[in-house]
């Protein structure tokens, strides 16, 4: 299992998962309640067998990202645009 931290109360879990008898790839949202990260039903299983296409897949939309991405600064000054609306 690996996860990353999403926010605060939430993070982001991948792990190897048996779902009715076939293994597979979850990738999913767990929140934190009472001090215990805990799985939401906001994420997404597949079977092991796609893993390859998967990561594909998200090196296609990385490279694509990446063309069309903003540049820092504008990440910054978007990010600073969203606080002051909060």
């Amino acid at each position: 299992m690996t996860s990353i931290q999403k926010n605060q109360y939430q993070e982001i879990r991948m792990e190897v998962a048996n779902v009715d008898g076939f293994e597979g790839i979850s990738v999913r949202i767990y929140s934190s309640v009472k001090g215990e990260f805990v799985p939401t039903r906001k994420g997404i299983w597949f079977r092991l067998d796609l893993l390859p296409d998967f990561l594909e897949m998200v090196d296609a939309f990385i490279e694509t990202w990446l063309d069309d991405a903003p540049s820092t600064d504008e990440v910054v000054e978007g990010q600073q645009v969203i606080a002051s609306m909060q």
